[in-house]
């Protein structure tokens, strides 16, 4: 499973994926990511304040050197930005999270869950691993 940083919404996805980044630098991006998303607010609200952020990191299990570095633009955090910016567009993703699933070197195709819980990915990735589309 590979998570690719996409902040192209507006300023909240900015500052969110600088955090993201952080989080990862710390072996706790996917702690922070499924907190990010289960707790999303409206797009361009301005939801993504250092509150609500400083919220979500602090029930993340780890270092506290996450919440220091939260908001600090990283070489690694711009890299996976650029990484990221190329992939939605080559794969049309128009919305986040989106799930692309596909065999490693083979195509990928788009998977919207209804909600992000684990119960709606277990048929997609059966079929995947059955070589059905």
């Amino acid at each position: 499973m590979q998570f690719e940083n996409l902040s192209f919404i507006g300023p909240d996805s900015v500052t969110a994926g600088r955090t993201a980044a952080a989080a990862a630098a710390q072996d706790r991006l996917w702690n922070f990511v499924d907190l990010m998303y289960l707790n999303q607010g409206e797009e361009n609200t301005g939801y993504v304040t250092p509150s609500y952020l400083r919220r979500l990191l602090e029930a993340v299990p780890g270092p506290e050197r996450v919440r220091g570095a939260a908001g600090e633009p990283t070489a690694v955090g711009r890299r996976c930005a650029h990484a990221g910016q190329q992939l939605r567009l080559r794969e049309r993703v128009n919305a986040t999270p989106s799930f692309l699933i596909g065999k490693r070197g083979g195509p990928l195709r788009q998977f919207q869950p209804p909600t992000l819980t684990s119960a709606p990915f277990a048929a997609p990735f059966d079929a995947l691993l059955k070589g059905t589309p």
